[in-house]
């Protein structure tokens, strides 16, 4: 088993102690988060209560957009549907414009197939 020191701590611990991207373990770091937090009370509340308005209206939406769907499946899953098979159908076009751009601009490449369809075959 491969050990990690830590950064805080200075003990080895295995790698399932260490949250991702981070030199102290799980148990600093929750230590200096609740630190932060003790010591910037008040600053993260006047945060919470400037963005209030952003959180509610958030949640709203959610609200309304799980209300819509349990009301209106049907009606949902039939958009949903159709704008998919739109999109499909023009991101395969685009898809078909690029790969044909491609191979215009090709000196070395022309494949039979390609070659047949510009009416240019060998």
């Amino acid at each position: 088993m491969i050990l990690k020191t830590c950064s805080c701590c200075g003990q080895e611990k295995p790698f399932t102690e260490y949250y991702k991207h981070h030199n102290a373990c799980k148990m600093c770091h929750r230590a200096s988060v609740r630190d932060y937090h003790d010591r910037n009370r008040e600053k993260i509340n006047e945060e919470r209560r400037a963005n209030k308005h952003i959180e509610r209206r958030r949640k709203r939406k959610q609200r309304e957009r799980k209300l819509l769907l349990r009301t209106n499946i049907e009606s949902v899953q039939r958009q949903i549907r159709a704008m998919s098979g739109d999109n499909h159908n023009r991101l395969l076009e685009a898809a078909r414009r690029f790969e044909n751009r491609k191979l215009e601009r090709s000196p070395w490449f022309k494949p039979d197939w390609f070659l047949k369809a510009q009416g240019k075959a060998a």
